[in-house]
């Protein structure tokens, strides 16, 4: 929420509750979707969203990643994966590289328009 009043934005609004429970917005420019099964509830993201509405979920397993993409496919257009690998370096004036091999942290991106 700090972000969005820094760049001065006025027209944001934020709903923190449990979406399994149900989505009463109607016409909704965008839903950000960080839940464990978030393909349990993709009609009702795809109801609560305008036409040219978007989703965006944030998946920490490429299995959950390809259940929502596989369900938003069904009734979304639009819809990619994207991996986030996060890799931090040792910078140095001779042999910059990866500042640790193998332990890395990887998060999935699935986004779908209405």
């Amino acid at each position: 929420m700090h972000n969005v009043e820094k760049a001065g934005l006025t027209n944001v609004e934020f709903k923190l509750r449990d979406v399994f429970e149900g989505i009463s917005e109607k016409d909704a420019d965008l839903i950000f979707c960080d839940v464990a099964e978030p393909e349990k509830i993709i009609q009702e993201m795809h109801d609560a969203l305008k036409e040219g509405g978007y989703i965006a979920a944030h998946c920490l397993n490429i299995e959950q990643a390809k259940a929502l993409h596989l369900a938003a496919e069904g009734i979304f257009r639009d819809v990619f994966t994207l991996d986030c690998t996060v890799k931090e370096y040792d910078v140095r004036d001779f042999g910059t590289r990866p500042k640790h091999f193998g332990l890395m942290h990887t998060a999935y991106l699935v986004f779908a328009k209405k």
